[in-house]
């Protein structure tokens, strides 16, 4: 009977111990703290719209595609709200979908990294492109509004 109860024991403790190291690894590898955001390439713009901050911090205009980063401060993202981007050219927009179109990090309580991709083709923009990008932040319940900064810049097209 002494030796059924030094087995339990040994058991408890064991599955116990293996319980603490698979928290401990998937909280360590599913931190937010961890995330980071890429270093800016462009000058960081910045506005604060009705208590959101939203910065542009990345932007890049190849042959085939424009893509952006920016950052969103002050707003549960998915749970309260769904982020569009949106890509204009002198005032005429091109994009093709109402979607980020990108990745998406969470930094933080209320703290996010966004990336937005536009597939374009090879002739249909210029180089210099005069780009407004407009992101929106859309709420899940109807009474809330939309809370839209928008940030202007000139890209150059970058050689392959």
């Amino acid at each position: 009977m002494k030796h059924k109860r030094i087995s339990l024991l040994v058991l408890v403790v064991g599955m116990l111990f293996v319980g603490f190291l698979a928290i401990r690894y998937f909280g360590w590898t599913n931190n937010p703290e961890e995330a980071s955001m890429p270093e800016p390439n462009i000058e960081v713009q910045t506005k604060i719209v009705e208590g959101v901050t939203f910065a542009l911090r990345n932007a890049n205009y190849a042959e085939n595609e424009i893509k952006v980063g920016y950052e969103v401060n002050g707003i549960a993202i998915i749970k309260d709200y769904n982020i569009i981007c949106k890509f204009y050219n002198n005032g005429k927009d091109i994009t093709d979908s109402n979607t980020s179109g990108g990745g998406l990090v969470s930094l933080g309580d209320k703290h996010y990294y966004l990336t937005g991709i536009e597939k374009v083709s090879n002739d249909a923009l210029p180089d210099p492109l005069s780009l407004t990008v407009e992101i929106t932040a859309v709420p899940s319940d109807s009474r809330l509004n939309h809370i839209t900064a928008s940030f202007d810049l000139s890209l150059n097209k970058e050689k392959n």
